[in-house]
């Protein structure tokens, strides 16, 4: 693993091992960024929104564990991603346990320290280890028009996504693109082309962020999946792009819907 990738491996893990030792609450608001956003489905702004809600009696009784199992970061060492295993405990007792796959975007502040911009979680009917979260999302070799590396140009590749069909959305992945959404384990390559032919997408994107190297970047926004018996579902998206010398490949799809 490049330097880049083990500073925000070391990040995350320094998250995780403070959500186990401070509670859920404190640990997200010290390690999310000023604007960062959960995804409850709905974005929200974790420093100005959690802090006014009420604090547990005991910060402690829900025990959330996690690790990095797969990280990437630009080569400019600002923006990054990383997504693994989670575990929910109840300690009381109270609930059974829970578990799922984490998805988040870090990105490095003016003073060094990597931040959480963008996290999605989402719960599978059983538990993942790391052998779910390989291989790594790579960009392909191929003719596609030389695209800029500009938040514009990927806003505008969330948009071009909308209402296509499975194989027109297959050329635009990265080799091994990997969706996560909750309800199943992440799908990977074929997998994910496979399901893309039982459903078209809308994408509206809000707001996308590009590394200072123009080879990784970041999306997100709103979502609608059409599905072929003419239902609809609502949510909200994450994206990863990858470019390589001129093109854009669409790595990571996180969603959640709302329930």
């Amino acid at each position: 693993m490049r330097p880049s990738r083990d500073d925000l491996a070391s990040a995350e893990r320094a998250f995780a091992r403070d959500g186990v030792e401070q509670g859920i609450r404190a640990s997200f608001i010290e390690h999310f960024a000023a604007d960062g956003l959960v995804f409850e489905p709905e974005p929200v702004r974790v420093r100005e929104t959690w802090p006014t809600r009420p604090a547990p009696a005991n910060p402690l009784a829900l025990r959330l564990e996690w690790h990095p199992a797969l990280v990437d970061v630009g080569r400019a060492g600002d923006l990054g991603y990383s997504t693994g295993p989670f575990r929910l405990t109840d300690t009381t007792g109270q609930r059974p346990p829970s578990q799922g796959a984490f998805f988040s975007v870090w990105q490095r502040q003016a003073d060094g320290r990597w931040k959480v911009w963008l996290d999605i979680g989402g719960r599978t009917a059983t538990p993942l280890d790391d052998s779910a979260f390989a291989p790594r999302p790579r960009v392909r070799a191929g003719p596609q028009p030389a695209m800029h590396a500009t938040a514009s140009t990927l806003t505008d590749l969330d948009r071009a996504l909308s209402r296509v069909d499975a194989a027109t959305f297959a050329q635009r992945l990265a080799m091994d693109a990997r969706r996560h959404e909750e309800g199943s384990a992440p799908l990977v390559g074929d997998a994910w082309v496979q399901a893309l032919a039982r459903t078209t997408h809308e994408y509206a994107p809000t707001e996308a962020r590009v590394s200072a190297s123009g080879d990784l970047a970041a999306s997100y926004g709103r979502i609608t999946r059409n599905a072929a018996d003419g239902s609809s579902r609502t949510g909200y998206y994450c994206h990863v792009w990858l470019r390589d010398d001129a093109s854009w490949w669409l790595a990571i799809e996180a969603v959640v819907f709302e329930r």
